[in-house]
């Protein structure tokens, strides 16, 4: 409009309308920022021009909450990017155990891993990973400590409870009312007078679920307390008592994603078919088209899907131009993914798996900053329920008499574990490895911690080290990982002990100083003792062939360094 005001000179009034309006377009834009800068912060500006915010409290919104969760739901269920940002917090945090040093203990809580729950149907990890999962698409989920002491359930572990994980709809949010002991509850939750936690009230049935034929459910919440309810959340703000789905942010993007993806559809679906216009040679009474002997009418009809009509010669054909489909497409639905991986605290190529225009560095650049936001996410929200788990498994177990702390120490130094999460993957795992191995020879770190951050147990490693090692000597299978013979100790008291580990080296100067002589039965038992490899073919032979050698001494002399017993671990078995 401006623009044919000013290429239209005879038309004053005009410009003198599109000047006005380009200067109140002017005043509106500098009043709106006149009104801004009065204020010291600029977003502290009361201008209309301005959205006004609702100051509420930290719980007065939870209201909206139910809606929340039903809708991040949904995503969940039909969005695949929403899907995936989920299914990439639930892999990269719910993967975490503890480091038990307790042998007993252990195998108590391994055992209980396999019943852990309430149903019967999940063991510990992915009963951990389904409860992240309703963590991250609803904002909060509960495990519920329930005493099965009075039931008959299975228990290879021999404790009397077992763990429920129960959605966050089984704690009403509405559900508010004073009790006659003092404390309040709000939306579910039971507080004292010092707004401390102290029960929560649960419908022990999902309420989505109740049937009216099915007898035994409870239309009310019962209350149970806290100290047997881990509720898991993620607070907004300093005294949230609830929590929202993590990627509630992104469900207004994914909304005008889904009603712009529908009319670009629509659009390409029109756009692929094809409209025809046939026109006839000639047609001066405008009445129907005929044949060429002027006997048949020809009646147009829309032909099929793709098909068109057969007419007589001199027909033109010419087909309709359809409005293009949107070019930016691409880029717009990319932008709006991004939205959604952002909301999650990712990148969108952990969302997309398109990695073909990152590098390794700037996606192990990536990758190190997400590790960051799983393990606040890991040892923040998920350790600490477990932690509580895995005390009351202690405390049963010791009341029960299944287990009692060793020797010199107390019950409490095994309730508080460390728990170790899964490790991430290697991009470089040679370089990666040769630094770990660098810091530990350095003494930067310990050689636990490292074994740590691979998602292991040193003393398991340990264990399991020890246990293989002893197995491949029995077999006679002497791998390279336990570095052959030359990483076995020499049994060379006479009370059977054994010494230090012994190289090459060491071995000569025990032969040179006389603890064995140079006979092929010395041979044999040195390699049986060190874990060698049989002795060869050409090695026996040279025995046989010479069975006297002179007496080793520590004389250096041409015959002391040409005696066969430098060559028991080296020539012999070279030259074969």
């Amino acid at each position: 409009m401006a623009q044919i005001a000013i290429h239209s000179p005879k038309s004053k009034g005009t410009r003198n309308l599109v000047v006005g309006l380009a200067r109140a377009a002017a005043g509106g834009i500098n009043s709106l920022f006149e009104a801004a800068y009065k204020t010291y912060h600029t977003a502290a500006t009361s201008s209309d021009k301005f959205e006004i915010p609702q100051d509420i409290g930290p719980n007065q919104a939870n209201g909206e909450i139910p809606l929340l969760r039903s809708r991040s739901r949904q995503a969940k269920e039909n969005s695949s990017h929403y899907k995936q940002g989920i299914t990439q917090l639930v892999t990269n945090t719910a993967a975490i155990m503890p480091i038990i040093n307790d042998t007993a203990l252990q195998l108590i809580w391994d055992r209980f891993g396999h019943d852990i729950d309430i149903r019967g149907i999940l063991k510990f990890d992915t009963l951990l990973a389904q409860a992240a999962e309703a963590f991250f698409t609803d904002g909060e989920v509960f495990l519920v400590i329930l005493d099965t002491s009075h039931k008959n359930y299975p228990s290879r572990s021999g404790l009397d409870f077992k763990i429920a994980v129960w959605e966050a709809d089984h704690c009403q949010i509405g559900w508010s009312r004073q009790l006659t002991n003092g404390n309040y509850v709000r939306d579910g939750i039971e507080f004292d007078d010092m707004h401390r936690v102290v029960a929560y009230w649960l419908y022990t049935s999902h309420p989505r679920d109740w049937v009216s034929n099915i007898p035994g459910q409870r239309f009310e919440p019962i209350r149970f307390e806290a100290e047997h309810v881990m509720h898991i959340y993620k607070p907004s703000r300093p005294g949230s008592n609830r929590g929202a789905p993590f990627g509630s942010a992104a469900l207004p993007t994914l909304e005008l994603v889904r009603r712009y993806m529908l009319n670009e559809v629509e659009k390409k679906a029109v756009q692929s078919k094809h409209t025809i216009f046939y026109i006839a040679p000639d047609l001066e009474d405008g009445g129907g088209w005929e044949t060429e002997d002027g006997s048949v009418p020809i009646e147009l009809e829309n032909p099929p899907s793709g098909g068109a009509m057969t007419l007589p010669p001199g027909h033109d054909v010419k087909f309709a131009d359809m409005p293009p489909t949107d070019s930016n497409f691409g880029l717009y639905i990319r932008a709006a993914m991004n939205e959604v991986a952002i909301a999650f605290g990712m990148s969108i190529e952990m969302l997309t798996y398109e990695l073909g225009d990152v590098n390794e560095r700037a996606m192990r650049i990536q990758l190190l900053v997400m590790k960051k936001l799983f393990e606040l996410i890991g040892y923040g929200f998920l350790v600490p329920a477990l932690e509580r788990i895995f005390r009351h498994l202690v405390q049963r177990a010791y009341i029960l008499g299944l287990w009692e702390p060793t020797s010199g120490t107390q019950l409490d130094e095994h309730m508080s574990p460390e728990w170790m999460m899964q490790p991430t993957e290697h991009i470089y795992p040679e370089q990666e490895v040769d630094a770990m191995t660098k810091m530990v020879n350095s003494g930067f770190i310990s050689r636990p911690q490292a074994i740590a951050s691979l998602g292991y147990n040193a003393k398991q490693v340990d264990r399991l080290n020890r246990s293989d090692y002893d197995q491949a000597k029995t077999a006679g299978t002497n791998y390279a990982v336990y570095n052959g013979w030359q990483a076995q100790p020499l049994p060379v008291s006479a009370d059977g002990t054994q010494g230090p580990p012994l190289n090459i080296d060491a071995i000569g100067q025990a032969i040179r100083a006389g603890l064995f002589t140079s006979t092929m039965e010395d041979e044999i038992f040195i390699r049986q003792s060190l874990g060698m490899p049989e002795m060869s073919d050409s090695a026996r032979q040279q025995w046989l062939d010479h069975p006297y050698r002179q007496p080793i001494t520590l004389k250096e002399d041409d015959d002391a360094q040409s005696s066969f017993a430098p060559d028991l671990f080296g020539a012999a078995d070279a030259a074969d």
